[in-house]
């Protein structure tokens, strides 16, 4: 338990914080209380920004067998799967499934690979 006067300062401390913190709203912070409780929490006129960004996907990079197939898919697109593995040398099925997954490439009517954004191919780095 918290003495009665260490919970006073502790409240003029939060007073205090609030305080500052409402003279700065884009710093996004508010503190909240509940009965002798404080809680440091997301303000509202930016809680949307924060969800969008928590709730995004993060990108993955890509690896080895995956890079190796999105390469040629840009360069050479459109390529059948024949095509990516006659480049690789081995089967290609798990990096295109990965691919395909993350709607890096796309699947025509004619079963050719091809990148899903239109233009100069951008390959992304690998980690």
């Amino acid at each position: 338990m918290i003495p009665l006067e260490a919970f006073s300062e502790l409240q003029q401390h939060a007073d205090r914080s609030d305080a500052y913190l409402l003279g700065y709203p884009l710093l996004g912070l508010t503190i909240l209380r509940q009965g002798d409780e404080f809680q440091l929490v997301t303000n509202g006129q930016v809680a949307a920004s924060v969800e969008r960004h928590l709730n995004a996907p993060r990108p993955v990079a890509l690896f080895g067998a995956a890079m190796q197939a999105l390469t040629i898919v840009a360069y050479r697109q459109p390529v059948s799967q024949a095509g990516i593995e006659s480049v690789r040398g081995t089967s290609s099925d798990s990096a295109i499934g990965t691919l395909l997954q993350r709607q890096l490439i796309a699947l025509d009517d004619h079963r050719l690979f091809t990148t899903t954004h239109p233009g100069f191919p951008q390959v992304p780095r690998p980690a």
